[in-house]
């Protein structure tokens, strides 16, 4: 590529950056936010050898929106449990060990070990499913505390809006 082609093409690039930024003049962010198992800031146990619970949330519309599930750690917890969003129905999401087998749901995010965060993706609003399940392996139950993020646009959100 001549030097004058290279020019032209960042040129196009630099000017074209403004109008790029100005589609959307609302700040992407956090908007609402869900917490599964216990109230806020509050802990739950899930049973031991496998067992699993789950809790339904409905995920609001947004322009732009993503949404993510994050699982807490606790310190000293011998436990092992993940998070899982999947689609809104089925009252198990594995039958078998865990980890081990295939999940029997629809899966959007998951699994979010202890401690992280999943990346971001884009779902429609509506109905799902939260699962919190224990590895097969422990002994004992373990305590878990999730959350679901949905991320978006701030212009006029309304997370009451059908």
């Amino acid at each position: 590529m001549t030097l004058v082609r290279r020019l032209a093409l960042l040129l196009a690039l630099v000017c074209s950056a403004p109008v790029w930024s100005a589609c959307h003049s609302c700040p992407f962010r956090l908007l609402w936010n869900f917490g599964v198992g216990g109230s806020a800031g509050g802990t739950t146990m899930v049973g031991c050898c496998g067992a699993s619970l789950h809790q339904d949330v409905t995920i609001p519309s947004a322009e732009g929106g993503e949404v993510d599930l994050d699982s807490t750690q606790f310190p000293g917890e011998a436990g092992h449990v993940d998070a899982w969003l999947v689609d809104g129905g089925g009252d198990r999401l594995f039958d078998g060990t865990y980890p081990g087998t295939s999940p029997l749901c629809r899966t959007f995010i998951g699994p979010v070990q202890p401690g992280q965060v999943s990346a971001r993706v884009s779902i429609p609003s509506g109905r799902y499913r939260v699962f919190i399940q224990a590895y097969t392996s422990n002994t004992a139950a373990a305590k878990y505390t999730a959350e679901v993020g949905l991320w978006g646009y701030n212009c006029k959100f309304n997370p009451a809006a059908p």
